[in-house]
């Protein structure tokens, strides 16, 4: 199977169950808000949206053992279909020893050190509908259930480093989808907090099981390559794997440790709305990243292979996507609102325009430098764990100073400002020097493109607004929102995502398709 088509599976299984995914949690956070009281809504989303505090006990050997994987098997050509040499099936199984070993104990130290932290903070809320005893077992349920999925992570790793991420992204998100179907119908049924627990805790052990099955199909010698303990593996992996977990650190206090204060200091009543309209955009943005997550191992494997420029290529298409991704999604959201807030959740529960436009702007500059630190981490350039930190520090600082005087809104100003002081041109500019990548040619390939892609979105949805000719109804509004954004999206991948040897594949294969149909009937 080609380099392209392997991205393409990857994309589709991300795409494609991801969005599967958003709609399911989309619809899971409207029948919370009608069958759960606040209070229920508000704990749930510290305790079940945990993933990426629990992701931070993973300390960076995810990432870092992945790459080690793909560069072991790129030493034997750039060719994803290539056959393993000797001195890549040795290294192979030097990592995959090591890997497994040290997954164990990981997986032991995400539940001790996971549920005794969790439980030092949910025990320092006042809380008012919920017992205690109630939110302490749904979060030792919770810890279980992400103890087995990092147990499970070594197989990750293994498959993603070979060239699978298709298929582990069609694992792991089908279950998470099927996991959100669950917690419908758990929430319909009156299970609350403790049938959402189990839930995670039950899929967590089913995805594992079900990667290890697709590996020992799809490459039953390399999943017998367990190896044995390497200390110099891990030796080797020790100082990239913490400055990956220092990165991720960052990140976290970032974008995830609005909750708690939110929590703290208004009470986990005040969460839902706030979480409701972050959500609405953090879930844009994870379609926006579909091509990057799916291209990270394949940076690396054509890093090794010496192709530079095709990796530029990939990087300036991934850019156009996740970008233009989120300007269209952006605008669909805040020409849509409030009517968008009041359809989806019911009167009341819209945030505000301030707010959610702040998040807008902070998750599609997030999706600039993300792209970019994909991108020259995947070459084993660990450059951003101080900057990260940086963030976090500062989102941490001025959270706590504006919460008080600006409420939310002081909440999502904080970690704009932090992003912008810090990784939104730092990454940028550290990962062109890595990826030896001109700015004339990011201008000319990414950012002039996303500039006449933002005027052309907004400029007609701005002058309708100002003349009152947008419909106030909920449906026509809509209606007219998506269709304009998505044409303009649709437009810009095809211009900007394809090349002109797969546009024309495309239309061939649409053409053929389409002659055919009308020939059978």
């Amino acid at each position: 199977m080609s380099l392209n088509r392997r991205i393409l599976l990857a994309v589709l299984a991300n795409y494609g169950g991801r969005f599967a995914q958003i709609v399911l949690n989309l619809t899971l956070i409207p029948v919370m808000f009608r069958s759960l009281s606040p209070e229920e809504i508000g704990i749930w989303w510290i305790i079940g949206q945990s993933s990426m505090f629990l992701g931070l006990m993973d300390l960076g050997f995810g990432p870092t053992l992945t790459r080690r994987i793909a560069f072991a098997k790129g030493a034997s050509g750039g060719s994803v279909d290539i056959e393993l040499n000797e001195e890549s099936r040795r290294r192979i199984s030097d990592l995959a020893g090591t890997g497994r070993i040290l997954y164990r104990y990981v997986a032991l130290l995400v539940l001790l050190l996971a549920g005794g932290s969790g439980a030092a903070f949910l025990g320092s809320l006042e809380l008012t509908r919920l017992s205690l005893s109630e939110v302490f077992f749904a979060w030792a349920l919770i810890c279980v259930g992400y103890a087995i999925n990092t147990w499970g992570g070594f197989w990750l790793c293994l498959l993603g480093g070979l060239g699978y991420v298709g298929g582990a992204g069609f694992i792991t998100v089908g279950f998470q989808i099927a996991g959100l179907v669950v917690k419908v119908i758990v929430v319909l049924c009156g299970g609350g907090l403790i049938g959402l627990a189990v839930t995670d805790c039950v899929a967590g052990l089913a995805a594992r099981q079900a990667t290890i099955a697709y590996l020992r199909w799809r490459e039953p010698q390399v999943s017998t390559l367990v190896g044995c303990w390497s200390q110099s593996e891990f030796r080797s992996m020790l100082s990239p794997a913490i400055r990956t977990w220092l990165t991720a650190l960052g990140a976290f206090l970032i974008l995830r440790t609005n909750q708690y204060f939110i929590a703290s200091f208004k009470g986990a009543e005040a969460l839902p709305n706030y979480q409701a309209a972050y959500a609405a955009v953090s879930n844009l943005y994870i379609i926006a990243m579909s091509f990057s997550t799916a291209s990270s191992v394949f940076y690396s494997q054509l890093w090794h292979a010496g192709e530079v420029e095709r990796v530029h290529q990939l990087l300036a298409r991934n850019l156009n996507v996740a970008m233009g991704t989120m300007i269209c999604g952006s605008a669909a959201l805040l020409f849509g609102s409030p009517q968008l807030f009041e359809l989806w959740l019911g009167h009341g529960h819209f945030i505000g325009f301030p707010i959610l436009m702040l998040f807008c702007v902070m998750l599609t500059l997030e999706a600039q430098h993300v792209v970019f630190s994909f991108a020259s981490r995947a070459t084993e350039d660990e450059a951003f764990a101080l900057w990260a930190l940086g963030a976090g520090f500062l989102n941490l600082a001025f959270t706590w100073s504006l919460i008080e005087p600006l409420g939310l809104l002081g909440v999502a100003v904080g970690g704009c400002l932090a992003q912008l002081l810090t990784n939104n041109w730092y990454v940028v500019l550290r990962a062109h020097y890595r990826l030896r990548l001109s700015l004339r040619t990011y201008c000319r390939t990414v950012l002039l493109p996303i500039g006449g892609l933002s005027a052309g979105v907004a400029a007609p949805l701005g002058a309708m607004m100002a003349v009152s000719a947008m419909p106030d109804a909920p449906w026509p509004r809509l209606t007219i929102v998506t269709f304009w954004c998505g044409l303009n999206l649709a437009a810009f991948v095809w211009l900007r995502a394809l090349s002109q040897t797969e546009r024309h594949r495309f239309l061939k294969f649409a053409v053929t398709k389409l002659g055919y149909r009308l020939g059978s009937t």
